[in-house]
């Protein structure tokens, strides 16, 4: 009996760690997870494709998907579980093990479950029959698999929002840094620091409307490596003087959060659970969010207290929201510090790979 994990993309995990190692960047959920189950690791390799993989990536995925699912489905014994961590992997190893009846246990990451192509393969193949657990990262697509696929509620898990805690941390305390590791080229802040970060389904349009007059700083850091051929971004016409585009490093954008007065999620109306990874950041680093109010993470976080909510494209709500925090600081750490144990209680990566491996061991 062996685990196995697919991933949809190549990860070079020996960089992850050695970049962890010099504290320069997150670890890898793969890898811990990897190491929790005694798992075998099995990437795409664009390199192994041939005819019969292209042909049948005009139907769905990609060419080295169907390779790699062709590839481990030859490894398979009774007994073995395989967890795909995407549904573009993980649809065409239901496929193979579905043709070759396989005795096998399969967990698929499905975060895009209302796809068209993964609706009708889902369901002219009834791969609900294969797949023994479908994994997601928000309620609206837990309702929506037990909605139109008839998927009982058991066969499906809601994995948490996660942040490697021992990268994204609160900034140490002037005692606890030795002489010889400040950084020189640190600028002292001149005013309050207001940090945001990514691309995808973000509204800088309305947050420079909302700190345009005010005497703050912005600086955003609008890169994101997972962001989406769907991605929808407000970007302003204008950008105030007082705003900063740039891209950083994770080191740099842990620096950002560590120096942030605030960390401001500002989101275009929309139900992608975009913006949580940067919450979950923000969370880690012990810092006020101020955050919209689209999906249900973020709406019982600002229900419980441990973010500041606002509606979608209100930038005098923004403005409100940014002047209540900056101007009660006591308040502001209060719900920091708040935020803070809850994360570490409910949102780490330790979190997420324990609860994520005692689920793939249950299917046994």
């Amino acid at each position: 009996m062996s685990h196995f994990i697919l991933t949809s993309t190549y990860f070079d995990f020996d960089m992850f760690a050695f970049r962890a190692e010099q504290d320069q960047g997150p670890r890898h959920t793969v890898a811990g997870l990897a190491a929790a189950l005694d798992a075998k690791i099995r990437q795409p390799d664009k390199y192994s494709v041939n005819i019969c993989h292209r042909f049948l990536s005009l139907f769905f995925g990609f060419p080295e998907h169907w390779s790699i699912a062709k590839k481990v489905s030859n490894e398979l014994e009774a007994n073995d579980t395989v967890f795909c961590a995407g549904q573009d992997v993980g649809v065409p190893v239901a496929l193979y093990v579905r043709f070759r009846k396989q005795n096998i246990h399969l967990a698929v990451s499905a975060m895009e479950p209302s796809s068209v192509r993964f609706k009708i393969l889902m369901k002219f193949f009834r791969l609900k029959n294969t797949i023994d657990l479908f994994l997601v990262n928000d309620q609206h697509k837990r309702h929506y698999l037990i909605n139109n696929y008839d998927i009982e509620d058991a066969h499906i898990f809601v994995v948490p929002e996660q942040t490697d805690e021992k990268f994204f941390s609160p900034a140490p305390s002037p005692e606890e840094i030795a002489p010889e590791q400040e950084d020189p080229n640190t600028d002292p802040k001149k005013r309050p620091l207001i940090a945001s970060a990514g691309r995808e389904q973000r509204d800088y349009k309305t947050l420079a409307a909302a700190i345009s007059e005010l005497d703050v700083d912005l600086k955003v850091c609008a890169v994101s490596p997972n962001a989406s051929d769907k991605q929808r971004i407000a970007m302003p016409d204008v950008i105030p003087e007082n705003m900063q585009f740039q891209g950083l490093s994770f080191y740099e954008l842990r620096e950002l959060y560590r120096a942030a007065d605030i960390v401001f999620i500002s989101m275009l109306e929309n139900q992608a659970s975009a913006g949580l990874t940067v919450l979950m950041e923000a969370m880690a680093c012990r810092r006020p969010i101020v955050i919209t109010e689209n999906d249900d993470l973020s709406k019982k976080l600002v229900d419980l207290g441990l973010a500041v909510g606002v509606a979608p494209y209100d930038a005098e709500g923004q403005k409100k929201a940014i002047l209540s925090i900056l101007n009660d600081s006591e308040k502001a750490e209060q719900m920091a510090n708040r935020a803070h144990e809850y994360f570490l209680e409910n949102h780490t990566s330790g979190v997420y790979v324990r609860m994520l491996a005692e689920q793939l061991q249950t299917l046994h």
